[in-house]
């Protein structure tokens, strides 16, 4: 085949969300001792380019929206060794409690989540 399979670039969209938590002070498991999970409601993706084993592939993440409870998350992937869009893609979540009932995040966190977008 010589391509990705589509089902990866939806792992590869976990990985750049992580990570812009990562960035922002918030690991993963910093958001589960607090007691919360996000887990996904809705997950796109267009794809443009095909990725091949063994590119290297850039992921971007950038919140798109959020509320104290719901968060959107859009992505861009592309090909390190050409630049290429091989991908654009976006998630939307919602903050649970760890028995998975909506949440409110907390506000000092909400603020870390949301640094840089206009209103979050």
């Amino acid at each position: 085949m010589g391509v990705v399979h589509h089902a990866a670039y939806f792992a590869w969209l976990e990985v750049g969300r992580t990570e812009y938590l990562r960035a922002r002070g918030i690991p993963y498991a910093a958001l589960e001792e607090a007691g919360i999970r996000m887990p996904v409601l809705r997950a796109s993706a267009e794809y443009l380019l095909p990725a091949r084993y063994d590119d290297e592939v850039e992921i971007e993440a950038e919140l798109a929206g959020a509320t104290p409870v719901r968060f959107a998350f859009d992505y861009s992937l592309r090909r390190v060794a050409d630049g290429a869009l091989l991908c654009r893609g976006r998630t939307e979540h919602v903050a649970t409690d760890l028995s998975g009932r909506p949440r409110r995040v907390p506000k000092d966190l909400f603020a870390l989540i949301g640094e840089g977008l206009e209103n979050p």
